[in-house]
């Protein structure tokens, strides 16, 4: 019977088309990244690698691994990662130690440990990479709660604050989007532009419009420094 069975598994299996088997591609698009993610951390770049071998190619690759339509659900990346990675936590650091330097601006800080509760509301990779990348959680919190619901507010670019008076300084900060307003002068991390730099932020402003969030904190901060 069992000499049966495999052969009907077998025969089953030939009946599926395994290009078009959503399981097999996410489960090798998972397991390649959580490899990636690792192989990335464990340094030194091997010279020899494809990948890590080529600048041109890795940065194509961090770039691909950001955008919109590449997006793995997380608690997919999580459960490949406890097969080779125990701390799910800690894969989670090297995740945001890889992304640290490739965001536009001063390298951010990645935030203090996740808790598991946090881990669990993660939506995927840019997900993660936004949630870092904003402004503290207690500035976000803090203006949230001074901010009146029926209030309507007009977002001006930086050319319009300059008509009505308003000096610019840059300053040297450790997130683009921590812009501080004081005795008339706006104060803005200073941006490095590469040819990553558009593409990045139109994908991190698309994930934020798509989210349940209703609080457009990154389309505003850039829409105040591109004017």
């Amino acid at each position: 019977m069992q000499e049966h069975k495999i052969r009907y598994l077998q025969s089953f299996l030939q009946r599926r088309d395994d290009e078009n088997d959503l399981s097999r591609n996410v489960t090798l698009d998972g397991c390649f990244i959580v490899e990636f993610i690792w192989k990335f951390n464990e340094g030194p770049f091997d010279k020899k690698d494809p990948i890590f071998g080529s600048d041109h190619i890795l940065n194509a690759l961090m770039l691909d691994l950001l955008l919109l339509e590449n997006q793995l659900p997380f608690f997919i990346l999580s459960e490949l990662t406890g097969t080779a990675i125990p701390d799910r936590k800690l894969f989670v650091e090297l995740i945001l130690n890889t992304y640290k330097s490739f965001l536009p601006g001063p390298e951010y800080d990645p935030r203090d440990e996740y808790t598991l509760e946090e881990m669990m509301s993660i939506k995927n990779l840019v997900g993660l990479i936004q949630d870092n990348w904003q402004p503290s959680r207690e500035r976000v919190k803090a203006y949230l709660e001074n901010r009146r619901k029926d209030e309507k507010r007009f977002t001006r670019c930086a050319s319009e604050l300059r008509e009505a008076g308003i000096k610019f300084k840059c300053v040297k900060g450790c997130n683009l989007l921590d812009v501080k307003f004081e005795n008339g002068t706006m104060e803005i991390p200073q941006i490095k532009i590469s040819d990553n730099t558009e593409r990045v932020l139109r994908n991190l402003i698309a994930y934020e419009q798509m989210s349940s969030s209703p609080n457009s904190i990154l389309f505003n901060r850039l829409y105040v420094i591109h004017g």
